[in-house]
């Protein structure tokens, strides 16, 4: 039988910071008889943070996220977050949250890190589709 205390000290709370890119394609006019040049830029704009805690579902995180954008959570483009932790290099690989099991993937390891420190997450993804509510970018 366990105690609540214990239920408690299986729950981490972590930070989450959003990262929400975009990216352009511009082209420019060709000039006697050079190939037109395109140039792709990306701008990147954050919101948040917000705070989080492992006891929590895959469905409270985007209600987080949305609320944090803001947008509506049908709006969000689930199947391309990903995220890392806030302590790793920039050239290490972000990790997929896409479904169940990447929020589960990232849980783990957040109780893995054993830490008495808040986690910080950074979550990447794009901009949500278009919504008349939203404030603009």
């Amino acid at each position: 039988m366990k105690l609540a205390d214990d239920n408690n000290a299986d729950i981490h709370t972590f930070t989450v910071h959003i990262q929400v890119f975009t990216t352009e394609s511009v082209t420019d006019p060709k000039r006697h008889g050079k190939v037109a040049k395109t140039t792709t830029t990306t701008k990147t704009v954050t919101r948040g943070p917000f705070e989080f805690d492992t006891s929590h579902s895959f469905a409270n995180f985007q209600c987080k996220v949305a609320g944090a954008l803001p947008c509506h959570k049908a709006l969000l483009p689930v199947s391309k977050f990903e995220w890392k932790f806030d302590k790793e290099s920039k050239s290490a690989p972000q990790k997929r949250l896409t479904d169940h099991a990447g929020f589960d993937a990232l849980v783990k390891a957040i109780k893995k890190m054993q830490v008495m420190d808040n986690v910080v997450v950074w979550l990447r993804l794009p901009k949500p589709t278009k919504d008349e509510e939203v404030s603009p970018w």
